[in-house]
């Protein structure tokens, strides 16, 4: 089954050259060397609704990178890719593949169909390293999940304080009519009310032409801040609609639903919105990681989207092998020993540092978030600026 869904693993042209080692060509094996470490990424690679293939190169590059650099513990990791098409049985069939492969954790998945995939990875006794967040709760909450962010919940609290702290108390939110966008408006709303401001949700339709109806709605609660919470495609028109509507105050998102291209696409209209992010903004290539992270991704495709989608993957294999660095794998439960007894906590560069599930979790509706924070930037002059350190959007005075 797995190869109708996931085709070529990273190092297939390094496992064919092993093949022809004795013909005379190819890289030779590090000496010592066992057989490779597999892990697998889930994600939404490519689908009529969501695609990602920026999530594969990034597992690709992260995995050249330790490879290159001797592997762990002198074998290779092995990297295998599963579409899951945007389809929750294509999903469920991919976590079982994760089992039947051998993969001893699932790394930097992007994908909505959370919900079936971690009930078979709880019963593999798989774990899932890093996953983007991006289907909200779920991978906040399950036993099997070791997320490195506050995923979409800790953005979406995060757009609703900053909306209260940068505009007013009085916030409208636009929430989109699918489920996600929904528990995003309502989480958004949290943030208002942490911020001692109140809001008015509004649902807007999903991927209409015009969306001068719901700018016009907005508009009439005289809003101090706008949230907005719908689909990345939906994000564009609404913000063009909201300016000319003549709204140019305060406007907050998750950092996924207004990424590079679509600030390029909005041109003035993208000025000084803020944006809300789970990881350190790929622009802030002061940090070296960061800096490392745009370089491998370039080297290997100059036209590869550079977002945070990718640079969460990338963070959770380097946290893999560290976590992993002379430590014997053999099998899922060696890793979940490893994150299990983290000594210190792993600095990364790109997120706080990872210390492993806290007991008790600092907030325990998400009990598998380590550290709930985000971090905010701002679009000035089409370039996205990051603005402070990580805060917790739930704290009180954050």
């Amino acid at each position: 089954m797995i190869s109708r869904r996931r085709r070529s693993s990273a190092l297939a042209l390094i496992a064919a050259g092993l093949l022809l080692t004795g013909c005379g060509g190819g890289p030779a094996a590090p000496a010592g060397a066992g057989e490779p470490i597999k892990i697998m990424t889930i994600a939404s690679f490519e689908s009529q609704q969501f695609s990602v293939p920026q999530v594969r190169t990034a597992v690709e590059v992260a995995v050249k990178s330790i490879n290159d650099a001797g592997g762990i513990g002198g074998r290779h990791i092995e990297a295998l890719f599963c579409n899951d098409k945007f389809d929750p049985n294509e999903a469920s069939a991919c976590a079982r593949d994760a089992a039947a492969e051998g993969a001893v954790a699932v790394i930097g998945g992007t994908t909505p169909n959370s919900t079936v995939i971690l009930p078979i990875l709880e019963e593999s006794g798989i774990p899932w390293l890093a996953g983007a967040g991006v289907a909200g709760p779920v991978e906040l909450q399950s036993p099997a999940a070791y997320p490195i962010t506050s995923g979409a919940p800790g953005m979406m609290i995060g757009t609703g304080r900053k909306a209260v702290a940068l505009g007013g108390k009085n916030v409208v939110i636009l929430a989109g009519e699918n489920e996600n966008s929904t528990v995003g408006g309502q989480q958004a709303a949290i943030g208002v009310k942490v911020a001692t401001g109140t809001s008015t949700t509004i649902t807007v339709p999903l991927n209409a032409a015009d969306y001068s109806a719901s700018a016009a709605a907005a508009l009439t609660h005289n809003p101090e801040g706008i949230v907005i919470a719908v689909t990345p495609e939906d994000a564009v028109k609404l913000v063009q609609a909201l300016r000319q509507a003549g709204y140019q105050g305060v406007i907050t998102a998750p950092s996924s639903l207004i990424p590079p291209t679509s600030i390029k696409a909005l041109g003035a209209s993208a000025e000084g919105i803020t944006l809300i992010s789970r990881l350190v903004p790929t622009t802030s290539t002061n940090v070296p990681e960061v800096k490392e992270y745009v370089t491998q991704m370039t080297a290997a495709n100059p036209q590869v989207r550079i977002e945070d989608l990718g640079l969460n993957a990338w963070t959770g294999v380097r946290l893999f092998a560290t976590l992993m660095k002379d430590k014997t794998v053999d099998g899922p439960k060696s890793v979940l020993d490893a994150l299990g007894s983290i000594p210190a906590p792993i600095k990364l560069g790109t997120v706080p540092d990872y210390a492993g599930v806290q007991n008790p979790p600092p907030v325990p509706d998400y009990p598998r978030v380590a550290e709930f924070k985000i971090i905010e930037s701002k679009i000035v002059g089409g370039v996205l600026k990051q603005q402070g350190d990580f805060f917790d959007p739930l704290a009180s005075g954050a």
